[in-house]
């Protein structure tokens, strides 16, 4: 959340995601630097735990939604596990019908 307030999400993410077995406090504070946060500002985030609020109630609505890991993906709150092409877009045309057809029935 820090590296989005300060316009560097992806290029963040791309190192977490690329470090994912390595996710410590060290790390994520050289990963910080290598994408040009200031490292200061973000040690300090860390400690005074910025952000905590909002993660917390991310991990609880994932939790709530069934969500164990990333990626997790939902076509109109139902959780697809069959992740290819053919299902997500059978998922999608049917999501779609079911409201052309409630705007129909109004």
């Amino acid at each position: 959340m820090f590296a989005q307030k300060h316009g560097k999400f992806w290029e963040m993410h791309k190192l977490l995601f690329e470090n994912y077995q390595k996710l410590t406090i060290e790390n994520m504070k050289s990963f910080a630097q290598q994408v040009g946060l200031d490292e200061k500002a973000f040690e300090e985030s860390v400690s005074k735990q910025a952000f905590k609020a909002a993660i917390d109630k991310d991990v609880g609505d994932g939790s709530k939604a069934g969500v164990s890991g990333t990626p997790a993906l939902f076509v109109n709150g139902k959780r697809v596990m069959n992740r290819d092409f053919a299902n997500i877009k059978r998922m999608i045309d049917e999501a779609l019908a079911a409201k052309e057809s409630e705007k129909a029935s109004k």
